[in-house]
């Protein structure tokens, strides 16, 4: 995105935010219109900053954050702080074009974006650090969700950077796997609203520049390419959601018809991706036994006799848990039903459950969220299960 647009966008959003003030609240400032990832970065930039102070100031320094309930009261005073600070227009204005020049690039380029988040400083982190730098990112949470559930998993305490390069990389092949051309679609909506500034519907068009890199980061270079030729044959330099969706149907059962996906492989996958390369292990230096895959995705057993857990949900059920549960990620929803049935007790079905529920900082007592939890459950209540 050029500095032009840029600045157009920062223009319309101060006019709706700040308008002919002197000096705003940042709390005022989110309440007005403007996208997701935007309000995040400015509400997670500035709890960084009081953080920042906090652990510097001579008095408060001396606290015991690790004392029981610190933590938590903590988090609450410094997003009070944040949110009541008052910004002059000159203050406003550069935040502002921060966030925005963040929320495009990690919009766009989610995968570069999170690893110069990350890294800009030093080649390998440890994971307070990652899980506070995460907070940037609104959009695109299943990233940094299943990022964060396979190191809680390891047991791990930090992460290099050609490790975290290689499972994002990774984490995006599974989720394409797990997709249809239509649900892959519909995870280009935040750049569509992004660049509309609003609620974008299915039929509202955005330029195709971006929705291009969007899949380029992905390494999906077949599709890119054949978006980007149909496009230029029909002369549309714009496109929508819809006529993504379609053309990513098209060529799927083109690719289909020429038989040109092996068995196993994404649908809508790229040349340089192979079944062993999805397969091959995550870290690139040190021994594992463990493959990207079965890491963020444990193949399931076609011979289990437990049912698929989708054929126990109606529609309006998915739709529910995914807006209450997953936050409106349908990504992240998938990936999380995929791994649970691969799962073959409901003990490990639980744990993984609390994993979830810990890293989303859900109330696992919330109805929404008891109902999801009885839904996985009943998955586990045949009669072949019950005698074990």
């Amino acid at each position: 995105m050029d500095d032009q647009h840029i600045a157009q966008i920062a223009a319309i959003l101060s006019n709706r935010s700040f308008g002919r003030g002197s000096s705003i609240r940042l709390r005022d400032a989110l309440d007005a219109q403007m996208p997701a990832g935007i309000k995040q970065y400015m509400l997670t930039e500035l709890v960084s900053r009081f953080d920042n102070e906090l652990v510097h100031s001579p008095q408060l320094s001396k606290i015991d954050l690790q004392a029981p309930g610190i933590e938590r009261l903590r988090t609450i005073l410094l997003k009070e702080l944040a949110s009541g600070y008052r910004f002059s227009r000159d203050e406003f204005a550069a935040l502002l074009h921060d966030a925005i020049l963040f929320t495009a690039n990690y919009l766009t380029r989610p995968q570069w974006a999170i690893d110069h988040l990350l890294f800009e400083q030093q080649q390998e982190i440890p994971l307070p650090l990652l899980h506070a730098r995460l907070e940037y990112c609104a959009d695109y949470a299943y990233l940094g969700r299943f990022l964060q559930e396979i190191l809680v998993r390891r047991h791990a305490d930090g992460i290099s950077r050609d490790e975290c390069r290689a499972l994002l990389a990774r984490i995006d092949e599974v989720v394409v796997r797990h997709h249809t051309p239509r649900e892959l679609a519909l995870l280009t909506k935040p750049i569509f609203d992004f660049m509309l500034l609003k609620e974008a519907g299915l039929e509202d068009s955005i330029p195709l520049e971006p929705v291009l890199t969007f899949f380029e980061d992905k390494g999906m270079n077949i599709l890119k390419d054949y978006i980007a030729q149909i496009c230029r044959l029909r002369k549309s330099t714009a496109i929508t959601i819809n006529v993504l969706a379609e053309l990513m149907q098209d060529l799927n059962k083109g690719q289909e018809r020429k038989g040109a996906a092996a068995e196993g492989q994404t649908e809508l996958q790229t040349p340089h991706t192979s079944e062993e390369q999805v397969a091959a292990p995550i870290e690139s230096t040190g021994p594992s036994t463990d493959s990207a895959q079965k890491e963020i995705l444990p193949p399931a057993d076609e011979e289990s006799p437990l049912p698929d857990i989708r054929t126990l949900m109606n529609e309006k059920q998915r739709q529910r848990f995914v807006r209450h549960v997953f936050n409106k990620d349908q990504a992240y929803f998938y990936g999380v039903i995929a791994t649970l049935n691969t799962m073959h007790s409901w003990n490990d079905a639980a744990d993984y459950l609390g994993q979830v529920y810990g890293i989303n900082k859900l109330d696992p007592f919330a109805d929404v969220v008891v109902e999801f939890t009885d839904l996985i459950q009943k998955r586990f209540t045949t009669p072949a299960e019950a005698g074990r």
